[in-house]
């Protein structure tokens, strides 16, 4: 019901960061493993229920979150990487550059759209090309963060950084898919 979705999404709110403090790098579940899995499979059910079946729009809006989320997981990540002098420094200011500039520019966008939900204005394609630019920053970041370093081994980072591909992907797609929708209905 209608009452139950702002639960929903404080229930993923509180798993997710839940998650985010068993599994990090002093927490009891840092090592893969079942409470590590059983952690971040209770925040994606809860994200799952947050995101019940209904409008592009929403499927989106969700999306753009996730991609937030999954970012704000990969910055943490970065955290020790930071502070204590990694060896893998230009990866580590190419991915917090990457995980900065996205979830920038998905803030901003979140925002817009929350703004004109329910009007009718004709849309630019400038968010189809940011969250394009941002999908294809994102497959460079995680590929060469999980490659070469530090994120080799699986872990927050591992999965945050993939995450954050998948979620740039589908949001780039769906942010597509809405432009040509609109085309078509204004065509009509």
């Amino acid at each position: 019901s209608k009452q139950a979705i702002p639960l929903n999404y404080f229930v993923y709110i509180l798993t997710y960061a839940g998650a985010c403090i068993t599994t990090h790098e002093t927490g009891p579940f840092n090592e893969p493993g079942n409470g590590y899995f059983a952690s971040w499979g209770l925040a994606v059910c809860s994200a799952i229920a947050a995101d019940p079946p209904g409008s592009l729009q929403r499927t989106h809006f969700n999306t753009t979150l996730n991609m937030i989320a999954s970012g704000l997981v990969f910055i943490i990540s970065l955290l020790p990487e930071i502070i204590y002098d990694s060896d893998f420094k230009v990866e580590v200011y190419v991915a917090i550059s990457t995980s900065g500039f996205s979830t920038v520019v998905a803030s901003v966008i979140l925002l817009l759209n929350c703004c004109t939900w329910n009007t009718r204005t004709k849309r630019s394609c400038s968010a189809s090309i940011f969250l394009t630019f941002v999908a294809f920053l994102w497959i460079v970041t995680a590929g060469m963060v999980t490659m070469r370093g530090p994120f080799t081994n699986t872990g927050n980072g591992y999965f945050s950084a993939w995450f954050s591909v998948v979620m740039s992907v589908k949001a780039a797609v769906l942010e597509w898919r809405r432009r040509v929708l609109d085309g078509k209905n204004n065509d009509v």
